[in-house]
C-alpha cells in the first residue's frame, strides 16, 4: 500500500528538485535563517547508512556532518536538515560546509559547485522539535557528473509543510493526489 501526501504543497516541495529554501521562504513569506548546530568531522562507519550507501562510503572514510535548522526572525524552525560530505575530496565543498551564514544550498552555490539533485526517498517521520509529531522528509545526493558528491536529509515543519497521507486507494478514489 503506497502512501500519497495529501496537500499539494507538500508534494511539491517533495517532488522538486531544488530551491527548496527558495520554496519554503515563498511558503512562509519569511526569509530563513540557517542555525547551524554543528558540524563534525568523522568516520564513514559513524554516518547513517541512507548517506553511507548513496555515497558509497567506506568505514574509514573522512567525512563532514552538518547538522542545521531554518528558522524564520521570529525562531519558528521549519525546516531541520543533515548533510553529509566526504572531507578533503574538494576544498570548496569543505569551505561551504562550514559556513555558518547561509543555508546549505546557497553555500554549495556560491561555492560554484554542481547541483544537480537525485531524491531517494521521501516520507513520514518523527518531527525533532516535537517527536510525537510526525513530519514530510525528503532524502538526495547532489551529484556531478552521476557520481554523488553529498547527502542531504530535510525534515519538514508539519505546520508549513502537512504530513497527512492517505493510501494511493483511497487517492485514486477521490480523484485527488499524484505519488510522490
Amino acid at each position: 500500500m503506497t502512501l500519497v501526501f495529501r496537500s499539494p504543497v507538500t508534494r511539491m516541495l517533495l517532488a522538486s528538485d531544488g530551491l527548496t529554501t527558495v520554496l519554503l521562504q515563498a511558503l512562509t513569506q519569511a526569509h530563513l535563517t540557517p542555525w547551524v548546530d554543528g558540524v563534525e568531522t568523522t568516520p564513514g562507519r559513524h554516518v547513517e547508512s541512507a548517506a553511507r550507501g548513496l555515497l558509497a562510503l567506506a568505514a574509514d572514510d573522512e567525512c563532514l556532518v552538518r547538522r542545521t535548522r531554518l528558522a524564520t526572525r521570529a525562531g519558528e524552525v521549519v525546516s531541520v536538515n543533515v548533510v553529509v560530505a566526504r572531507a578533503g575530496a574538494d576544498g570548496r565543498i569543505d569551505a561551504a560546509m562550514r559556513d555558518r551564514t547561509r543555508p546549505i544550498g546557497f553555500a554549495f552555490a556560491a561555492a560554484g559547485l554542481p547541483m544537480n539533485r537525485r531524491i531517494s526517498r521521501t516520507g513520514l517521520t518523527p518531527w525533532p522539535q516535537a517527536p510525537a509529531t510526525r513530519c514530510a522528509f525528503k532524502d538526495y545526493t547532489l551529484n556531478a557528473a552521476d557520481r554523488p558528491w553529498a547527502y542531504i536529509r530535510e525534515l519538514f515543519s508539519p505546520r508549513v509543510v502537512p504530513p497527512e497521507t492517505h493510501t494511493e486507494e483511497a487517492a485514486a478514489a477521490t480523484g485527488a493526489g499524484e505519488r510522490v
